[in-house]
């Protein structure tokens, strides 16, 4: 007796080859993640390892992510007549900069690019490409803890890199990186490099007592409207800490300005002076 062999459609099984082989390089990349945290939390009465280590340890977890990168540009264009291009693309639009977001939307054939998943591609993009590397930072109205009236181009793209450093009093993680902030800071600050902290509290209180608490040396701004304002979809993020360096032009260069990130991208820019 033959039994059937049943296989699903040609978009289903090219869904699949996406999946299998993205998850190959997401794998890969969890992996040297879960190395760096490791790194990280070195167990009680232990120091984190020093400064290289963290860094070549991040720079596994970039190479693994260029690589996946690699991969969806490589099958979007290979398949460019396929809805699960679109997909594929649309999903993951978060990881490229603005150059590479239009390499992908024209690799897609003009049919597609016409269809409404197409037009809906575009449109995110869009959105995406305000504020991912590459694009000129978002302006926007804010007040310091005194009330004042502050929008960030009094102070972003005036020839300094800034750090938008997105915090609030409750977030843990937020507060367990200022330290290390404060450590580069001290460092590079006299070099050229600034900070602004946003905050995303909605009650003052909150954030006047941990500004208090806290002692932080670079300006402090938020317009106390947390996740519910305006200015969290127009830099397209949803949780913090969320840290974005804009260059001295006011271009956004990378949205991932976190510990052992944010030592090698200041040896980068400034040498080394840790």
């Amino acid at each position: 007796m033959t039994h059937p062999h049943i296989t699903g459609s040609a978009s289903h099984d090219l869904y699949l080859e996406f999946f299998n082989g993205k998850s190959i390089y997401d794998r890969q990349r969890s992996n040297a993640f879960n190395a760096y945290i490791a790194y990280l939390n070195p167990g009680a009465g232990k120091k984190v390892g020093p400064v290289p280590e963290g860094i070549a340890l991040v720079t596994k977890i970039d190479e693994a992510a260029e690589k996946r990168n690699a991969f969806i540009e490589d099958f979007v264009k290979k398949h460019p007549d396929s809805p699960v291009a679109v997909y594929a693309a649309g999903s993951n639009l978060d990881l490229f900069s603005v150059d590479e977001i239009d390499k992908l939307a024209a690799s897609l054939s003009p049919e597609i690019q016409a269809s409404p998943a197409g037009k809906k591609l575009t449109e995110r993009a869009a959105e995406v490409k305000k504020t991912t590397v590459g694009a000129k930072y978002a302006d926007f109205d804010f007040e310091d803890p005194e009330g004042k009236p502050v929008k960030l181009s009094e102070y972003v793209g005036k020839g300094k890199y800034v750090l938008l450093e997105f915090w609030a009093s409750w977030c843990g993680p937020c507060r367990a990186d200022i330290p290390h902030l404060k450590e580069v800071y001290r460092l590079y600050h006299d070099a050229g490099f600034e900070i602004i902290g946003v905050s995303l509290d909605e009650k003052k209180e909150d954030w006047l007592k941990a500004l208090k608490e806290e002692k932080l040396p670079w300006l402090q701004v938020s317009d106390l409207k947390g996740f519910k304002g305006d200015f969290t979809k127009l830099y397209n993020f949803n949780g913090i800490p969320t840290c974005v360096l804009v260059s001295p032009d006011g271009k956004i260069i990378t949205r991932n300005m976190r510990g052992s990130w944010m030592d090698k991208k200041l040896i980068e820019l400034y040498g080394d002076k840790f």
